[in-house]
């Protein structure tokens, strides 16, 4: 069992910092990590999200991603903040092309590599996007690679989105995200009402 959080969690070598990235997961994941008896010192770094979503760390390695520790952090000379600014500035290097799928009502962003869900932490492409849509910005990330954007003055699209999320939702257990609606306003994201 230790060799497989060494796997998963890293060891006092390994990775650079170039290549953390943030990851989106459920505040559950926390709960499925201490059920597993990950031990406190080698559980991931987090900052809360929005709702029920949390941000996490990870080094984007070839085959996998291996969470960010606080050991990690700490041999690598970062703070918290730093590490932030580090792993979103090098999100924007992996994808610097996001695309959309679909016509409105409903969309889809859409970037491949399993890093759909981190275009949440993409101030500039949200307010690039909101200035495109009428109302305000509604999205629902029920799964890592599923982000849907309809319009807070779209009824049908509305419809669509709890629809699709519900059932994009219930696929798999694995990856699911979150059921819950969010509103972007301007510069942080909110619970849609």
């Amino acid at each position: 069992m230790p060799g497989f959080f060494k796997r998963l969690f890293g060891t006092t070598s390994g990775p650079t910092a170039d290549c953390i990235v943030p990851r989106i997961k459920n505040h559950h994941f926390l709960a499925a990590l201490r059920e597993r008896g990950v031990p406190e010192d080698q559980m991931p770094v987090t900052r809360p999200l929005v709702a029920d979503l949390l941000v996490t760390f990870a080094f984007d390695l070839p085959d996998s991603f291996q969470m960010v520790s606080e050991a990690d952090v700490s041999e690598r000379g970062l703070t918290k903040e730093k590490l932030w600014e580090l792993a979103v500035d090098n999100l924007r290097k992996r994808m610097p092309q996001i695309g959309r799928q679909g016509d409105p009502p409903l969309m889809q962003v859409v970037t491949g590599e399993n890093l759909e869900a981190c275009v949440l932490l993409l101030d500039e492409f949200w307010r690039n996007l909101a200035s495109q849509i009428p109302g305000k910005v509604v999205v629902s990330v029920p799964h890592r690679d599923v982000v849907l954007v309809t319009s807070s003055k779209s009824e049908a699209g509305l419809k669509q989105i709890r629809e699709t999320t519900a059932e994009v939702f219930g696929q798999d257990d694995v990856h699911s995200l979150s059921t819950t609606l969010l509103s972007w306003m301007g510069e942080n994201w909110e619970v849609f009402d």
